[in-house]
């Protein structure tokens, strides 16, 4: 994310001259988790890490994917706008997701995720 600013200054003349520049603001991180504990995750952007966990919550609010199928979801619902490798952040937040207890992988062969039943 950036500000624009906008600097105005007198010429030599007696005009005004407007200057616009872009300044960096600072972004904030998230320290994600792995399901393994001798693992550890990723720190990835949270501008990121929302966009992909409320998409991967929205698609598994109404169905169980595959790890293949929930991968193609999650693209779909994001190319269009997002900035990275959606599989890789896919992956990352459905391990953290994992880890924190929020969703499941199913004993099911293929395995399939869930939202964790409360």
């Amino acid at each position: 994310m950036q500000k624009l600013k906008c600097i105005i200054k007198r010429l030599n003349d007696g005009n005004l001259q407007e200057t616009f520049f872009t300044m960096a603001t600072k972004q904030e991180y998230i320290q994600t988790l792995h399901p393994d504990p001798a693992k550890t995750n990723k720190r990835i952007l949270k501008s990121k890490y929302d966009d992909i966990q409320k998409n991967l919550l929205l698609i598994l609010k109404d169905s169980s994917p595959t790890h293949s199928e929930l991968m193609e979801a999650i693209y779909d619902r994001v190319k269009d706008h997002f900035e990275g490798g959606v599989q890789w952040y896919g992956e990352t937040v459905k391990l953290d997701l994992e880890a924190r207890g929020i969703i499941e992988r199913m004993g099911t062969k293929p395995g399939r995720y869930r939202l964790k039943k409360k």
